[in-house]
């Protein structure tokens, strides 16, 4: 845990070691995001006066700025919303399947409306890439970014909607705006 860790090298007065891992936090995850709670961290007093901790908490404020300017984006808001319609069926199949069974009219009907709103989804989407292009994390939020690759993967149609979008996907990766994986 590198909050636990920063805490640690802090109060044994190693400052490099400390910035090391707040850094990496700030950098490369989304845990320092949720509030600026941890800048009162009592073991980070010894840090307040050093250079790097003003140069970090600058970087945090720029970030937080950059991430309300993008969940913001009317763009970012419809994919957060596409992601929520995407995730509602697949999360919620076992309990329809558990109230009323997998063969049963009820089920069906769930597939049916499972489906529908895929296919609406992946039209939905479709316009946004064809308007925009593949929308990175700094244009919108990032689970707005991620539910391009989710819709397509998902699309009722699978292949060809995967086909038509993989080399604007490999280019986003190559640009920093997808994550490969």
């Amino acid at each position: 845990d590198r909050f636990t860790a920063a805490k640690a090298w802090a109060l044994a007065g190693v400052a490099d070691s400390a910035f090391f891992q707040l850094q990496r936090l700030l950098d490369k995850t989304d845990f320092l995001d949720k509030d600026d709670l941890w800048m009162l961290e009592p073991s980070f007093e010894s840090l307040q006066n050093d250079l790097r901790w003003k140069r970090l908490t600058t970087q945090w404020h720029l970030k937080q700025e950059r991430l309300e300017r993008v969940r913001a984006n009317p763009v970012s808001i419809e994919l957060e919303k596409i992601h929520y319609l995407d995730q509602y069926f697949r999360q919620n199949r076992d309990s329809v399947i558990a109230l009323h069974g997998l063969k049963s009219p009820e089920m069906k009907d769930w597939m049916h409306r499972w489906a529908t709103q895929d296919s609406f989804n992946y039209l939905k989407v479709n316009e946004i890439l064809e308007k925009y292009g593949w929308l990175g994390p700094d244009e919108v939020s990032e689970l707005a970014s991620t539910t391009l690759w989710l819709v397509i993967q998902h699309a009722d149609f699978n292949l060809p909607a995967q086909e038509k979008w993989l080399p604007v996907m490999r280019d986003a990766v190559r640009a920093g705006k997808a994550k490969p994986g």
